[in-house]
């Protein structure tokens, strides 16, 4: 049975980063962000089984 892993970092608007996205090309889903008033997506992101937010 495969082992899953997790990798986890800190997401930091000072470094222009965005939860939001990193969320979107996680779940491999179309996300809106609120604050910068945009949607996020990343149609070449493949692989994903399952998500759940």
């Amino acid at each position: 049975m495969p082992c899953p892993h997790n990798e986890i970092t800190i997401v930091q608007r000072s470094q222009r980063q965005s939860a939001v996205a990193a969320a979107a090309y996680q779940s491999g889903e179309k996300l809106f962000c609120g604050y910068d008033q945009e949607v996020k997506h990343y149609p070449e992101k493949r692989g994903i089984v399952h998500n759940e937010i």
